[in-house]
């Protein structure tokens, strides 16, 4: 169990440093390019404009891009889309575009003016009210970019371990079919999970996924529909995205507002909302 645990551990950080790997290369690759532009728009239009400038223009920038990240991926775990939940999501997403852009000029403003104070020059961020407008519009573009991509790579991750399905569901299936069990199908090959091979499930949009150790497999579904089939199987809903196995809880961490952390044999850690915590209770 502990190398299995340690080879999880271990591909988990593989994918993480993917990712991070990603923004980074992606960020620094268009702030570049930008600065660079700037700088010859500005010469070809007579202007003048100090070498560091642009630079420090957009990178501050994308600083606090990558800064911000993970409190965007925070919201869309807690209001992912569905099918059924997309347009009240969707507005709590279009809400939150305010307080992320407000945090990520504030904080690439400051980076500018401590610079511009050690060039000896001084940093104007313009008409605030105006600039604040103008920056939410590019903002509110960045952060929806970013969830695309985050569900694009969720899908992808999922997609190259295989599509699953219900096996009673699916009739199409040559194999014989099985209780208790998922079809899966990757590339000409159709196999079989057990339910309890299942560590935990998590909601992506209107899929699933299904996570065995460390392969993920999509399966399109809605949370209530796999919660109400896994429902006599040691399933317990723990999150409004979450769905755990209670065979591979191996300890429980709360706090005082009632939610938590529910830890697994297999070493990922599934958050535990106080609203499901009673369910929780109840099964163990």
């Amino acid at each position: 169990m502990t190398s299995n645990n340690s080879n999880i551990q271990n591909n988990d950080q593989k994918w993480k440093l993917l990712e991070v790997g990603f923004w980074v290369g992606y960020l620094f690759l268009t702030t570049t390019i930008g600065a660079t532009s700037e700088l010859i728009e500005r010469e070809r239009d007579g202007l003048t404009v100090q070498l560091f400038e642009p630079f420090l223009w957009e990178y501050s920038s994308a600083i606090f891009t990558l800064l911000l990240i993970p409190a965007i991926l925070l919201i869309e775990r807690r209001f992912p889309f569905s099918e059924k939940t997309w347009k009240s999501s969707l507005a709590i997403h279009v809400f939150a575009t305010v307080p992320y852009s407000l945090l990520h000029v504030t904080g690439m403003v400051w980076v500018r003016k401590a610079v511009y104070c050690i060039m000896g020059s001084k940093y104007d961020f313009g008409n605030v009210p105006v600039e604040l407008l103008y920056e939410w519009r590019k903002d509110a573009l960045t952060y929806f970019f970013i969830i695309a991509v985050v569900y694009g790579y969720r899908l992808f991750r999922a997609k190259k371990s295989g599509t699953a399905f219900f096996s009673e569901d699916n009739g199409k299936l040559s194999q014989p079919q099985t209780t208790g069990s998922f079809s899966v199908k990757q590339a000409d090959k159709i196999f079989f999970i057990s339910f309890a091979e299942i560590d935990w499930i998590e909601s992506a949009g209107n899929y699933v996924l299904l996570h065995c150790g460390e392969k993920s497999y999509m399966l399109r579904s809605t949370m209530k529909s796999v919660e109400e089939k896994l429902a006599n199987a040691q399933f317990v809903r723990v999150h409004r995205t979450s769905i755990v196995n209670t065979k591979k809880i191996k300890a429980i961490q709360t706090t005082r507002r009632g939610g938590g952390f529910v830890n697994l044999s297999s070493g990922h850690s599934v958050q535990l909302s106080r609203h499901y915590r009673n369910n929780l209770d109840t099964q163990m």
